[in-house]
Order: C-alpha cells, then structure tokens, then sequence
C-alpha cells in the first residue's frame, strides 16, 4: 500500500515540472510572435492551420447526463440508437461517435446540444 502522501508530493513535483516546461514554450512562442526591435503593429503574424478535429466518443453514461436521465433508462433506446463505434467489454463501456448519436439525441429527446460535445475543448 502507498503513502497518500508520497504520492501528492510525486504528483505535486509533476505539475511543477510541467509548468517549468510550459513556462519555457511560452517564452519560446512570445519570441517567435514578437521578434525583438519590432513594435507589435508592425509585425505579422502567422497562425498554423488547425489540425483536423478528434473524433468525439462518449458513453452511455454521458448521454444520459445530457439528458437528464439515468444509464439504465438510456438503456431502453439503444436499440434505435446509432451503433456503438467501440464496443465496450470486460468492464470497459461502449463508446459512440457523438456525431452519430447527436441527431438521434436532438430527434428522440428534442435536445439542444452542440455540434461539439461539451466537456471536449478543442
């Protein structure tokens, strides 16, 4: 058995070693944008083109929480559902893409949902 507290103090100096490491792209990244001697107006900048997006998968789970019901209940559509991109087993759930269970969400429950799933950033 490990020491709790072992293991926040390791957590703790991994997020530090994470941030040192952002802190030194960050800088990076402000001298690629603002090169030195040249006020900002007169710079231009170039932005890299977005990478193609992730697909989304979720679980029934979700679905149900954006529905406000519970898993079990959600359980009773899945057979007009789209079918499961990733089927779950031993233990693991079944993951959707949400770009094909959004309609059936938006038609079945008369949802208003995003294009992108909410918890996704990117």
């Amino acid at each position: 058995m490990s020491d709790p507290m072992s293991e926040v103090a390791q957590a703790l100096e991994a997020m530090r070693v994470e941030l040192v490491e952002m802190r030194r792209e960050l800088a990076r990244l402000r001298q690629e944008v603002r090169p030195a001697g040249l006020p900002m107006e007169q710079q231009t900048l170039t932005f890299p083109s977005p990478a193609p997006a992730a697909e989304q998968l979720i679980t029934l789970d979700q679905m149900a929480a954006l529905c406000r019901m519970a898993k079990r209940s959600m359980e009773r559509h899945r057979p007009r559902m789209p079918a499961p991109r990733i089927k779950g087993s031993n233990g693991r759930p079944s993951l959707w893409a949400w770009a094909e269970v959004r309609p059936f969400l938006v038609e079945r429950f008369g949802l208003d949902v995003p294009e992108r799933f909410p918890s996704f950033a990117g």
